[in-house]
């Protein structure tokens, strides 16, 4: 216990002494400043509007894929989605065949039967 209210001590010391040298030196507040702006932008994660626009598809759209496991960075924050700009990317539905063609679906006819009489009736 000795050992941590020590460390805590040395801690509030060297706190003390940064703010004294930034009220002190205006030079050193600005730098400081510009450090922690640069920081905050980036380490800043996206919302979901912001992601999806700089995906090119719709919040609603991005926030499924992401409950889904589509969306590499993304991460829920509390009951929020929360994208990583630099891991942000879309993955393609899994398991979803494209559309058919038009022209290369072929469906099997019956034979025989009535079908087979309609069929030869319609064309004489």
């Amino acid at each position: 216990m000795a050992a941590s209210s020590a460390e805590a001590r040395v801690a509030q010391t060297l706190v003390l002494a940064i703010l004294d040298e930034l009220r002190a030196n205006p030079g050193a507040r600005q730098e400081l400043r510009t450090l922690l702006d640069e920081r905050k932008s980036n380490d800043r994660l996206l919302s979901p509007n912001e992601a999806a626009e700089h995906l090119g598809v719709h919040p609603k759209t991005l926030t499924r894929a992401a409950a889904a496991g589509r969306v590499a960075g993304a991460r829920r924050v509390g009951r929020h989605w929360r994208f990583d700009p630099a891991e942000l990317a879309l993955e393609p539905p899994r398991g979803v065949l494209p559309a058919p063609r038009a022209l290369a679906r072929v469906r099997s006819r019956a034979r025989g039967g009535a079908a087979d009489a309609i069929r030869t009736a319609g064309s004489r």
